[in-house]
């Protein structure tokens, strides 16, 4: 779970960064298979591809508009503004992260 779902509260994240990561892994992962461009398009694949693909869009599209707000509160004075970076390492989204101790 991202630290920024963490603080969002959203408990449903980590469901869904965990298919995307399935969906994802077995979509980007190479193969010895054939060429997909020849293989025949199954509907039922390519309705579960395109339901992910918008589940994937939609958690990025929340995740952006955190970001964002977050970001639009950054001071637009030089001194104020580096203070505010600064304090991010405190205070800031990802701490106590594992990916960034």
């Amino acid at each position: 779970m991202t630290t920024s779902s963490k603080i969002r509260g959203f408990a449903h994240q980590s469901e869904i960064q965990q298919s995307l990561t399935l969906f994802n892994r077995e979509r980007l992962s190479p193969t010895l298979g054939g060429i997909p461009s020849i293989e025949p398009i199954h509907a039922p694949s390519r309705n579960h591809e395109f339901r992910m693909l918008c589940k994937e869009s939609e958690f990025l599209q929340e995740d952006l508009a955190f970001v964002q707000a977050r970001a639009a509160q950054a001071p637009l004075e030089a001194e104020a503004f580096i203070r505010w970076f600064e304090d991010l390492k405190q205070t800031g989204p990802g701490q106590g992260d594992p990916l960034f101790p």
